[in-house]
């Protein structure tokens, strides 16, 4: 049986080696009942779906890890390999395939070149999928799949979860990633890499908790010792933290140290971009001060999304207390620590007035701290995606082409696309797009210390309300100072630009075809 495995990244030149699939490829290999029977080929390049087509040797199952940067990509790959293969099985997994029947009618109608459909976590079903095949066994007796029946949608339920997650080989230690490397040798730079599973918050607009059942499993602090040791020793300088809330567990100190003795001792790895647990402590600064003493590069996340608690309460969400975030805030600036809040635009209940209030709140004197605005985005599954959640809080959306800040692209090859939110009923399309230029423009005056030690200063010695003053800067602009007029047309062009369905990103004429982010340009 041949078995090709894809999991293509983004329509950018930055490659991760993929762990999804690189943890069931080590699971496939693992499985003696399966070894000398299948035949395993990864091919996780984002080249042109005839190249990837080409690759093939009469395949009998291909499967496809997908998320809203790869699906358009994917699809495309998956209907010219059934037209070419109408026998193989095309199997689809990743975190946006669908959980919801009636979802899932739709998908299986619109891409009949779909077979199955992998629910929730797919290293064990994939492989109990294969050995239905080899067996002859009907698809029914594979737990965990969704899959077409003459015209009709079965849905085999959920797998439960596997709790020993040191069960699955890992992709570091057994020689799948020296594969990769070897047949890639400078196309990676860096790596994905997972200490637990699951998310204990069900955010309304994520589906991290809801896809992982609220429950935090953990590999054992041995395998990722080792898996931070073959990292070093093949010079791999970023990590992507793929955990939800690394400091959630309280061996997430050790876990560090094994980071800090890496770094010490090869010089690598050398930057991780860790998602930290939401609700911020004692213990994330205890964690920041092993990976800050060993100098390795990486932020602190104070993941607030929003200062209103009407909007909180929408989303499903519980922050820490305003007091004990500018505490956590002071406490790891004073010791050095980078820091930034980050800051959803369009989240329902939200209102110009509140998230502008917010952002201003958010704001301090240190030059180690600073905010980010995130677009909020419908991602598959997520409650905030369901229809009667769109229309009870009115949510308005546009469907973009997905592209990425500081990269030079070739527009034909943006082949992806993302839902924006870009207005709700208390916050009308009218209201965003005023949100959107008050935001990227504080961005650039704060973030980018364009006004930074000046606003401090009429904040901290003239009481002077931070809101007041740049709605005045933006209004100001408009018959005095062409130099700032531009700057606020231009956002006002951008935050247009995705309310005509265009990229979330643009061009500026001083920088040729770069692509960057609202406050950068």
């Amino acid at each position: 049986m041949r078995v090709y495995l894809h999991q293509f990244n983004t329509p950018t030149n930055r490659n991760l080696l993929p762990l999804a699939i690189g943890k069931l490829a080590s699971y496939i290999k693992a499985d003696s009942t399966l070894s000398g029977r299948v035949a395993l080929n990864l091919n996780i390049l984002r080249e042109t779906a005839e190249t990837v087509i080409e690759s093939y040797d009469e395949p009998d199952v291909i499967g496809f890890s997908v998320y809203m940067w790869n699906l358009a990509h994917t699809l495309e790959v998956a209907k010219l390999a059934k037209e070419k293969y109408p026998s193989a099985m095309i199997v689809f997994g990743g975190p946006s395939t669908y959980r919801d029947e009636d979802e899932l009618n739709d998908f299986f109608g619109k891409y009949g070149f779909v077979d199955v459909s992998v629910i929730g976590e797919g290293e064990i079903t994939f492989v109990a999928l294969l050995h239905s095949i080899l067996r002859n066994q009907p698809l029914e007796t594979v737990g965990g799949i969704a899959f077409q029946r003459e015209g009709a949608v079965i849905l085999n339920g959920l797998r439960q979860r596997e709790r020993n997650l040191d069960v699955l080989p890992s992709p570091f230690l057994d020689g799948t990633f020296d594969e990769l490397l070897a047949r890639h040798p400078n196309v990676f730079t860096g790596v994905v890499w997972e200490t637990t599973r699951g998310c204990p918050f069900t955010c309304s607009f994520c589906d991290w908790g809801q896809a992982t059942h609220a429950v935090v499993t953990e590999y054992s602090t041995k395998r990722l010792e080792a898996e931070l040791e073959w990292m070093a020793q093949n010079k791999i300088f970023y990590v992507f933290l793929a955990d939800a809330n690394f400091g959630i567990k309280k061996r997430d100190a050790t876990v560090a140290t094994f980071m800090a003795d890496q770094f010490k001792k090869h010089g690598f790895p050398g930057v991780y971009n860790l998602s930290w647990v939401k609700n911020s402590s004692t213990k994330v600064i205890e964690i920041s001060e092993i990976l800050r003493e060993a100098g390795i590069q990486y932020q602190v996340t104070l993941s607030m999304q929003s200062f209103s608690a009407k909007v909180l309460e929408a989303i499903s969400r519980k922050n820490i207390p305003l007091e004990t975030f500018f505490s956590l805030k002071k406490e790891m600036n004073s010791r050095e620590m980078n820091t930034y809040t980050e800051i959803l635009l369009g989240l329902p209940e939200e209102t110009y007035d509140s998230f502008t209030d917010g952002l201003t709140k958010s704001l301090s004197h240190t030059e180690l701290d600073h905010f980010i605005i995130y677009l909020v985005r419908l991602l598959e599954n997520t409650e905030m995606n369901r229809p009667d959640y769109i229309d009870k809080f009115g949510i308005m959306k546009r469907t973009c082409k997905t592209a990425h800040g500081r990269r030079t692209l070739d527009d034909d090859a943006l082949s992806e696309y993302e839902v924006i939110v870009v207005g709700t009923s208390t916050m009308p399309e009218r209201d965003w797009h005023r949100s959107y230029v008050f935001g990227y423009f504080l961005a650039g005056l704060y973030n980018l210390r364009l006004l930074n030690v000046f606003m401090n200063f009429l904040r901290n010695n003239q009481q002077v309300d931070l809101k007041k003053f740049t709605e005045f800067i933006i209004d100001y602009a408009d018959n005095n100072e062409p130099t700032v007029k531009r700057i606020v047309d231009d956002l006002f062009a951008m935050g247009q630009t995705i309310l005509d369905g265009g990229k979330s990103v643009s061009q500026v004429e001083e920088f040729g075809k770069t692509y960057w982010d609202p406050h950068e340009i």
